[in-house]
């Protein structure tokens, strides 16, 4: 009874490990026409959710237990393709994709001219009350006239980095450390503006 158990375990193992074994598939993807290599070339098993993608270089390496043998292989611009392989022999396969040709038929564009409308556009009507005032808006023909004067100063401090305070408190002007911008990488500047 003992050697019965010990059997079936053994056969269990050995039936585990058939199945469980991988199988690689390598190899490379070329354009047929100009045989350059292909990136981003999607290779999978049909049928399945098992596959890869080309390098830089039109290689690509796969690894499955699968009892799928075919690939299936396609690219954007090119006839997808499928092909059927052996286990254990599909290490340096070497496929070539045809460039799928699109007829396209001529377009023509033709600017459409916008009319421009006065109506309802508040910019004219501004601009039409500013050209019938312009006599009596006029500084010279009034013996005194007042405006308001604006005027912006920008000052900036270049390399500004906040000191840390030694009791970990936020200070008077921690809240300046939100204004900072950079010019340069690495380079910090702290804005500021004083209004006359």
């Amino acid at each position: 009874m003992g050697k019965r158990i010990v059997f079936i375990w053994l056969l269990l193992a050995f039936a585990w490990v058939a199945k469980s074994q991988n199988y690689m598939i390598k190899g490379i993807v070329t354009d047929s026409i100009t045989g350059e290599p292909l990136p981003y070339v999607a290779v999978i098993l049909k049928g399945t959710t098992i596959g890869a993608t080309t390098d830089l270089d039109g290689a690509f390496t796969l690894s499955s237990s699968s009892k799928v043998r075919t690939l299936q292989v396609s690219y954007l611009g090119y006839t997808e393709k499928e092909l059927k392989f052996v286990p254990g022999k599909a290490e340096h396969l070497k496929i070539q994709l045809a460039p799928t040709s699109i007829n396209l038929s001529e377009v023509i564009i033709k600017p459409g001219k916008e009319r421009y409308r006065k109506k309802d556009n508040p910019a004219v009507t501004f601009i039409k009350n500013a050209i019938a005032r312009r006599e009596s808006n006029d500084p010279r023909n009034h013996d005194y006239f007042r405006y308001d004067q604006y005027e912006k100063m920008v000052f900036a401090m270049n390399d500004y980095q906040p000191k840390p305070k030694k009791d970990g408190k936020a200070g008077k002007f921690d809240f300046l450390t939100e204004f900072i911008d950079t010019l340069e990488v690495g380079k910090t500047i702290l804005p500021v503006s004083l209004s006359i």
